[in-house]
């Protein structure tokens, strides 16, 4: 049987990861498991799968929270399992990020059929974001530039991820700051100065420069020369 594609599953209970591994890897899926956050940031960055089964209670930390952490950097889908007791608990996996959701207990058919459904939007997705020899991979949060490593930092891509999303806009450092740092912005600027300078270094050669307008923020801008 050809393999459907590569899931991450991330479980807390052993029993139920071993079950899930089983009847997904029948359906023809190539499965990898994690049994806590820390094992999942390793398989998620070495394997880049093409779906996410997540739990959302794990021994080392909440599910929603690396959800969050991914949404940050990847488009890829996720299939949340969750105790879900009120419409408000649907409501924030649904807001943290998550795709689809299946309530435990579940039905070992419904998981297959979800995990059908997102892999099939996979096709959709894009896996990287380009602007001529600038490569941004969205799964390894690592930039390229004439197909070479760029080393950036999380921060560096997030805020280049950014700047692109929004070429030729006008972000402020206030607007900056809180999407990238996600906390409110105090008088000292300096976090992002210090970033888009380091940033800036990386970008030679690239065809593209960040400007500084107004002295208030920053844009992207394709260079002139």
């Amino acid at each position: 049987m050809t393999a459907k594609g590569d899931l991450l599953l991330v479980e807390g209970d052993a029993v139920l990861l071993i079950n899930n591994k089983i009847i997904l890897e029948r359906c023809g899926y190539t499965v990898r498991l994690a049994k806590n956050l820390a094992e999942a940031r390793t398989l998620f960055e070495e394997r880049h799968p093409n779906v996410l089964v997540l739990d959302i209670l794990l021994p080392d930390g909440r599910g929603l929270d690396y959800l969050r952490e991914i949404r940050r950097t990847s488009n890829i889908p996720v299939l949340l399992l969750a105790t879900m007791r009120e419409a408000n608990d649907v409501i924030t996996c649904l807001d943290a990020g998550g795709d689809d959701y299946l309530s435990i207990p579940y039905n070992f058919s419904e998981l297959r059929a979800r995990v059908d459904a997102l892999m099939r939007r996979t096709a959709f997705i894009p896996e990287k974001v380009e602007r001529g020899t600038l490569e941004l991979h969205l799964t390894s949060a690592k930039g390229f530039l004439d197909g070479q490593d760029m080393q950036l930092t999380h921060k560096e891509f997030l805020l280049l991820l950014l700047l692109i999303r929004h070429e030729g806009k006008l972000l402020s450092m206030t607007d900056i700051y809180e999407k990238i740092w996600e906390l409110p912005i105090a008088q000292d600027k300096s976090a992002v100065k210090n970033t888009v300078y380091k940033l800036r270094n990386k970008l030679c050669d690239s065809g593209y420069e960040i400007t500084n307008e107004r002295n208030d923020g920053y844009c992207l801008k394709k260079n002139p020369n």
